[in-house]
C-alpha cells in the first residue's frame, strides 16, 4: 500500500474533465508528444476522448522545446 502523495508523484490522476489540463500542468515543460488511451464504448466516450485530446492539442509545445533545446 502506498500513500496518495506517493501515487500522485508517479501518476497523473483525474476525471475525464481534469486529465488533459493536469497532463499539461505536469509535463508541458518537458514533453512535446503524448499518447494515452481511455476505454471507448459509446459516443459519449468518444466525445470525452476528443475533448481530452483537444485540451492537450491546445498547447503548442513551445515551452517544452525551449526547455529541451535551451
Amino acid at each position: 500500500m502506498i500513500s496518495d502523495e506517493v501515487l500522485h508523484r508517479f501518476a497523473v490522476i483525474g476525471t475525464h474533465d481534469e486529465i488533459g489540463p493536469k497532463l499539461l500542468e505536469r509535463y508541458r515543460r518537458v514533453v512535446t508528444d503524448v499518447e494515452f488511451s481511455i476505454a471507448v464504448e459509446n459516443d459519449g466516450d468518444k466525445e470525452r476522448l476528443r475533448t481530452i485530446a483537444a485540451d492537450i492539442r491546445a498547447d503548442d509545445g513551445a515551452e517544452a522545446r525551449r526547455t529541451i533545446l535551451g
